[in-house]
């Protein structure tokens, strides 16, 4: 599988992690809604649905900011890499180009 990580600006994911932090909360207040509805009904259920609203936006959170900060990490990795070898900036195109071919 090939993810084209290094042909990515790292701004994507930066900005994505940014959208997963107001989005995910945003779909749990579905959940909690149906939860308070519920809970009218049974409180145990309502509770229930609750918590595992909160652990499920939260786990969402933390799973998409990991997936998304691993390449921004290896780019730094790789650019670190590339500095210290001496090769410049704007060279490193050209570099990511043929180590991806």
């Amino acid at each position: 599988m090939d993810s084209n990580w290094i042909k990515m600006p790292n701004w994507r994911f930066i900005a994505f992690i940014i959208i997963a932090m107001f989005a995910l909360p945003m779909y749990s207040m579905d959940i909690i809604s149906l939860a308070n509805q519920i809970g009218v009904i049974s409180k145990s259920l309502g509770s229930f649905l609750k918590l595992s609203a909160f652990v499920g936006a939260m786990g969402g959170f933390f799973i998409h900011s990991l997936v998304c900060i691993i390449p921004v990490r290896c780019n730094a990795r790789l650019a670190t890499k590339l500095k210290n070898a001496g090769v410049y900036p704007e060279r490193w195109s050209l570099i990511l180009l043929l180590q991806t071919a």
